[in-house]
């Protein structure tokens, strides 16, 4: 009985594990493209608020699927 407790646990903590790599790796790439995107704006404020504002919904979705 003890066996088929730990197999789902398991499983779950493998999966979260995954889960975890995956939000890291996204929210990496997200700030990459932050970065380039503010490279790109030379400066411009309306520039930079647009990435911002797309920076944290996009943000905000990978965190919201991560949890």
């Amino acid at each position: 009985m003890k066996k088929l407790l730990l197999l789902p646990m398991f499983a779950m903590l493998l999966s979260s594990c995954t889960n975890d790599s995956y939000c890291d790796e996204e929210l990496a790439k997200l700030e990459v493209l932050r970065s380039k995107g503010w490279t790109n704006c030379n400066g411009g404020k309306a520039c930079v608020a647009k990435i911002e504002s797309a920076y944290q919904k996009k943000r905000q979705e990978i965190l919201n699927n991560c949890n």
